[in-house]
């Protein structure tokens, strides 16, 4: 699999993350909040044309590329054809993915076995390329702009317009300090929401790691393509 390294220090992220009080921002994805992170498939396929992110470190880097390619009927099902693309240093994979309208996974093909996968595969072969959204999903995003959150180490540095492939948003950019299970900071890192016509997404994120090699993982989405 691409970036193995990479996954399995973003996983020591995840770790780090615990340590940040998110539940306690009131998490609960209400529709006040419009927040709209893909964690699943079926967020990508309502929402978005095309996505491509980047998740690097000072060794690595893994690059994911989204696409809807259309509609086609399977098994008289009509299903969105999508396809994923992870690329690394060392290779590529390319999936194609056909998802119903429920958002449930219809047919897994790998383009370089020229095989199906099968379904039971599917959902954790999918998840990976999701972790890097799952970061943040928990955050009450309305309270975290509107500056309500309180006694947590986060504040709001600067808001920007910005050009992410074929959609122009709102960025709004946080600093926030990272701590480690003893509650003694690792360092300062930021991360960026979209503000879109619709909802709010995860841009970007840089963490620090401790890590002598690497000192920090960033992700960034580069290309934004709306349906």
């Amino acid at each position: 699999m691409a970036g193995k390294k990479l996954i399995s220090t973003l996983f020591l992220v995840i770790c780090l993350l615990m340590f940040l009080p998110w539940q306690s921002m009131g998490a609960d994805n209400t529709e006040e909040s419009v927040w709209k992170t893909p964690t699943t498939i079926g967020d990508l396929v309502n929402s978005f044309s095309e996505l491509q992110f980047i998740l690097f470190d000072e060794t690595e880097k893994l690059e994911v590329h989204y696409i809807h390619e259309g509609f086609e009927d399977l098994e008289g099902v009509r299903t969105s054809k999508v396809s994923f693309q992870s690329s690394s240093k060392e290779e590529t994979h390319l999936f194609r993915v056909w998802v119903d309208e429920e958002g449930k996974i219809k047919r897994l093909f790998d383009e370089a076995s020229q095989e199906d996968i099968p379904l039971f595969f599917a959902d954790l072969i999918m998840m990976g390329f999701f972790v890097p959204f799952y970061l943040m999903d928990d955050i009450d995003i309305a309270k975290v702009i509107a500056g309500e959150v309180e006694n947590i180490p986060i504040k709001h540095a600067e808001t920007t317009q910005e050009t992410i492939g074929e959609t122009r948003l709102t960025v709004h950019t946080f600093i926030t300090q990272f701590l480690d299970e003893d509650g003694v900071s690792v360092g300062e890192g930021t991360f960026k929401i979209g503000e879109l016509k619709d909802f709010h997404m995860i841009v970007g994120f840089k963490v620090p790691l401790e890590d002598p090699d690497n000192e920090f993982m960033e992700f960034m989405v580069s290309y934004i393509k709306l349906r």
